[in-house]
C-alpha cells in the first residue's frame, strides 16, 4: 500500500512494533481506541500516522508544556506542519499559531487540557476541519489514576462539540478501574481497547529493606554509574531530595535536585541540564520525569515507597527506553507505608479507600519473595509465567533466612473470609483475629501485636486474590490461577532476635528509675496496644494540665500515626500526622521518654 511506504518514509521506520498498524487502521476508519503501551513502546506514532494519512488537523491533548515542545520540535524535524498551545506562549505568538490552523499550515496541534476546554477554543477549533482528537498521559482523566487532574475530566466538552471525530486515548499505565474510568469520563464506551503487554524485559526489579540509606544507595550508585549513562533517584519529600542530592554531590557524581519548591525558570534548568549530557544524576520528587524524553536513563532509585502500582510502573518506565539493560532499585519500611496513609485524600471515602489499598499493595510487593516481575504484572491483569534471566533480585535470591512459608494460614485466612457474614477493612480483620486469638503463630514472627496478620493480608493484596470495596473491606477476588497454586511468604528478618516486652512501671519505680543507669525503654519496643493506652494516658493527662479537651493535645488519627511511623527524635515526629514544629517542641521529647 503506497500510503504505508509514504508514512513509513516520512517518519523513517522500517516496519511498525507490535499493534502500531492495527490502531493507526482503527483511527483512519473512524473509530475510538484506548492504547495502553508502555514508556518506548511507541505511542506517539499511534496518533500522529493516522493524523498524517487524514491529511486532516490533529488535536493532541498533552499535560506538560516540555512534551509538546519536543514533539512539536521533531516533527518539524520531518518537515510536519506542527504547533502547540499552552499557557508559556505570548499573544503574538498564539496569534500565528491561529493563522497557520486557519490557513491549514498545521497539521499537528498539541494543546494543554486548560486549554483545550475553553469555550472559544471550541468554538474557533469546530470551524477547522479535524481528523483526530488524541489525549496522552489519559491517565489523568481518572481519579483511580496516580496523577488525577480535574481539567482532564472536563475533555469530554470538546469531544461532544467534534462528535464525528474519532478519540485516541493513550496511556502508558493503567489499571483495571483507571481503564474503566477513562472510558466513561470521555463517552467512548465503544472505544477498542489495545492493551500491549506491560513487560519491560531489560528492567531488573530489585526491593531493599531501609537500614542504612545513604550507605545502600551509594553502594547502588558506585555499582551501576557510568560516564555514557544517566539516573534518577526518587524522593518523597523535598527535604529528602535536596539531602540526597548533596551527598552525592558530596561523592564526586554530577547531580541536582528538582522539586516544586523550585523556581519554573529554574525546574526546566535542571531539566534541560540532566538532558543536554550523559554522566548525570537528577534527585526528585515525583513530579520529574514526564516531560524527559531521554533514552539511556540506566537506573532509577525510590528512596520511599510510592503512593501505588501505576506510580511505580510510570516511574520505572523512565528508564531504559532504547531497550538496553537497566535498573531499577526501591528501598522501603513501614515507616513510608505509614507516611503515606497519612497523606491519602480524606474528603472522598472512595478514593481514600483505593489509595489506602495501592500503598498497602505496593508494600505488600515489596515485602514479597515471589518473583518482582510477575506480581507487577499481574497487578495490570497480566499473567506472566515465563522464567527469565536478570528478572529481579527475588529470581536470584538464594538463600530464603529472611522468610516463613505462610502459605497454610493464608489459605486458612481466605477460608475465614469467605465464610465470614460481616466484611470487615484490613484493620478490623487485624482487631478480630487478635481478639480471637487467631493465627497466633504469626505473632512470634513480629514484635509488634498485629502486625503478622496484616503482613499476610498484604501478600495477599500483592498476589491479586484480595481486593477492597469501596468502603475499604476485604474482597476476594477470582483468578485464573487458584491461590492453592501460589506459596506465600512472609519477611520475617526482625523476628530473628527475641523482642522482650516492656512492663509498665508505676510511677514511684519509673521516679526510682530516673537515678539508675537502666535504659530508657523507647517507642519502638512496645506493643500496639500499650503504646496506645499509653498515649491516650498522656493525651489525657496534658489536656487537664492546660485545661483543654483531649483532642486539641493530638487527635486519635495522630496516635494511629504514632503507632505505624514509632518516631525515635523530635525531628521523626514532623512525619507524624498533625504534628508540626511547635507540637513537636512541646511534646516530641516528653512522648520519647514515655
Amino acid at each position: 500500500m503506497e500510503n504505508w511506504k509514504e508514512l513509513k518514509r516520512t517518519f523513517n521506520i522500517e516496519s511498525f512494533r507490535g499493534q502500531q498498524q492495527a490502531i493507526i487502521e482503527n483511527a483512519i476508519n473512524g473509530h475510538d481506541s484506548l492504547v495502553l503501551m508502555p514508556t518506548g513502546g511507541g505511542k506517539s506514532l499511534c496518533y500522529q500516522a493516522p493524523i498524517y494519512l487524514s491529511k486532516k488537523l490533529g488535536i493532541i491533548i498533552s499535560p506538560l508544556i516540555s512534551l509538546m515542545k519536543d514533539q512539536v520540535d521533531k516533527l518539524r524535524d520531518l518537515g510536519l506542519g506542527a504547533h502547540y498551545l499552552n499557557s508559556s506562549l505570548e499573544y503574538h505568538d498564539k496569534k500565528v499559531v491561529m493563522n497557520d490552523l486557519l490557513s491549514g499550515e498545521c497539521q499537528y496541534l498539541y494543546v494543554a487540557p486548560e486549554t483545550a476546554v475553553k469555550p472559544s477554543f471550541i468554538n474557533f477549533i469546530k470551524k477547522l476541519d479535524v481528523g483526530l482528537i488524541a489525549i496522552d498521559e489519559s491517565h489523568c482523566i481518572s481519579k483511580w489514576g496516580h496523577q488525577f487532574r480535574p481539567e482532564y475530566q472536563e475533555i469530554s466538552s470538546i469531544i461532544a462539540a467534534l462528535d464525528d471525530v474519532p478519540v485516541m486515548a493513550l496511556t502508558a499505565t493503567a489499571g483495571i478501574e483507571t481503564r474503566k474510568d477513562i472510558i466513561a469520563s470521555l463517552g467512548i464506551r465503544e472505544a477498542s481497547i489495545f492493551l500491549n503487554s506491560f513487560n519491560r524485559p531489560n528492567i531488573y526489579l530489585e526491593c531493599q529493606p531501609k537500614e542504612n540509606e545513604s550507605s545502600q544507595l551509594l553502594q547502588f550508585v558506585n555499582n551501576h554509574y557510568t560516564n555514557n549513562s544517566r539516573g534518577i533517584i526518587y524522593c518523597l519529600s523535598r527535604k529528602r531530595v535536596e539531602m540526597f542530592a548533596q551527598f552525592l554531590t558530596s561523592h564526586g557524581f554530577e547531580t541536582k535536585a528538582y522539586h516544586a519548591g523550585l523556581s519554573n525558570a529554574r525546574r526546566e534548568q535542571v531539566q534541560q541540564w540532566f538532558s543536554d549530557k550523559p554522566g548525570r544524576l537528577v534527585v526528585a520528587t515525583v513530579a520529574f520525569g514526564m516531560g524527559i524524553d531521554v533514552s539511556d536513563i540506566r537506573f532509577v532509585v525510590h528512596m520511599d515507597l510510592p503512593k501505588n502500582l501505576e506510580s511505580y510502573y510510570q516511574e520505572i518506565g523512565r528508564a531504559g527506553r532504547d531497550g538496553l539493560p537497566s535498573r531499577a532499585l526501591m528501598f522501603y519500611s513501614r515507616r513510608d507505608r505509614a507516611l503515606l496513609m497519612n497523606m491519602a485524600a480524606t474528603g472522598d471515602n472512595q478514593i481514600y479507600q483505593r489509595e489506602i489499598f495501592g500503598v498497602n499493595h505496593l508494600y505488600g510487593l515489596a515485602q514479597s519473595r515471589q518473583c518482582r516481575r510477575k506480581l507487577l504484572l499481574m497487578g495490570f491483569d497480566e499473567l506472566w509465567s515465563e522464567k527469565a534471566s536478570e528478572c529481579c533480585d527475588n529470581c536470584d535470591r538464594v538463600e530464603d533466612e529472611y522468610y516463613v512459608d505462610c502459605t497454610e494460614d493464608a489459605l486458612n485466612f481466605l477460608t475465614l473470609v469467605l465464610k465470614s457474614p460481616q466484611r470487615r477493612t484490613y484493620k478490623e480483620w487485624r482487631e478480630y483475629v487478635g481478639e480471637k486469638k487467631l493465627f497466633s503463630k504469626l505473632n512470634l514472627y513480629f514484635s509488634t501485636k498485629g502486625h503478622g496478620i496484616e503482613e499476610l493480608i498484604f501478600q495477599l493484596m500483592a498476589n491479586g486474590v484480595i481486593e477492597v470495596s469501596d468502603h475499604g473491606q476485604l474482597i476476594i477476588i477470582n483468578k485464573e490461577k487458584n491461590i492453592e497454586e501460589a506459596q506465600i511468604f512472609l519477611r520475617v528478618k526482625q523476628s530473628k532476635v527475641e523482642t522482650i516486652k516492656p512492663i509498665r512501671r508505676k510511677k514511684k519505680e519509673a521516679a526510682i528509675s530516673q537515678c539508675s543507669t537502666q535504659e530508657n525503654v523507647g517507642l519502638l519496643d512496645y506493643n500496639e496496644d500499650e503504646l496506645r493506652d499509653l498515649l491516650r494516658e498522656f493525651r489525657s493527662k496534658q489536656a487537664k494540665k492546660s485545661r483543654v479537651p483531649a483532642y486539641k493535645v493530638f487527635t486519635d488519627k495522630t496516635i494511629e500515626s504514632i503507632l505505624e511511623i514509632r518516631p525515635t527524635s523530635e525531628a521523626a515526629f514532623l512525619d507524624v500526622y498533625g504534628f508540626g514544629a511547635k507540637k513537636a517542641q512541646k511534646y516530641a521529647q516528653a512522648l520519647l521518654d514515655i
